[in-house]
């Protein structure tokens, strides 16, 4: 039975809060469309990272760690943004755009956390035969 790896589900689950929360910044006038698709809103990272990050996720199911290095990036990235750049919590933003803030930012924080424990996880080596 395959089993999808937890990476790839916060993956796909960022992106699309990525997605609604563009929806949410236009829906609600805080941002544009074409600030959704540029630099992205204060609820919604840039569209280019709603692209790459669910080829990094596919090409990390497909046995590529390379995807891994690529999640962690931008998640890094994503994460540090959250923290620093002053969207969170502006003085525009109601309680709801808050709210999904704080879950991008979680699930920002999961993906990173996910991948960067994927890169470091030691492969195992089969256990010797008994009485071999």
């Amino acid at each position: 039975m395959n089993r999808t790896p937890p990476l790839a589900l916060a993956t796909f689950a960022l992106v699309m809060a990525y997605a609604i929360g563009g929806v949410i910044a236009v829906a609600s006038g805080i941002a544009t469309a074409s600030d959704v698709f540029t630099n992205g809103t204060k609820t919604s990272a840039p569209f280019f990272m709603l692209v790459i990050e669910p080829l990094a996720a596919l090409a990390f199911l497909r046995g590529h760690r390379a995807g891994a290095v690529v999640l962690a990036a931008l998640t890094g990235l994503s994460t540090a943004a959250f923290a620093f750049d002053g969207d969170f919590n502006n003085p525009a933003l109601g309680p709801g755009h808050v709210a999904w803030q704080l879950l991008e930012g979680w699930l920002a924080l999961a993906v990173f956390s996910l991948a960067v424990t994927a890169l470091i996880r030691t492969r195992r080596r089969p256990a010797a035969a008994a009485g071999a």
